[in-house]
């Protein structure tokens, strides 16, 4: 599994809207998990969406997009990627990636 685009370190300005995402090389990449923190990141939020797409059989990508940011979402950001075979064959490896979302304040300093 080789990551090939991942998210730099990004700052915002307040209530604009970031997109982060990787793309993935690996036949059986089977969980990308979004992450502020330790916490995974969740999609019930009318502000942020999560989107997995398999572009083929050996790239995937996810995109995480966040609109209207503010101070709060400032934070050290990572996607946990893992990918493994069948239950049969022993063999899977991960991979996470960590970048930072600062948010510039609506009142500047």
């Amino acid at each position: 599994m080789t990551i090939l685009d991942s998210p730099e370190n990004t700052t915002a300005n307040f209530t604009t809207t970031v997109i982060f995402s990787y793309l993935v090389e690996g036949s059986h990449v089977v969980v990308l998990t979004w992450r502020n923190g330790s916490e995974p990141v969740m999609d019930d939020r009318p502000r942020v969406a999560i989107d997995h797409e398999r572009v083929n059989r050996t790239f995937s990508r996810s995109t995480l997009t966040i609109r209207s940011v503010d101070v709060s979402d400032t934070a050290l950001y990572s996607c946990d990627v893992e990918n493994s075979l069948p239950l049969n064959i022993s063999y899977s490896s991960s991979a996470d990636h960590q970048f930072s979302l600062y948010v510039q304040s609506e009142f500047p300093v």
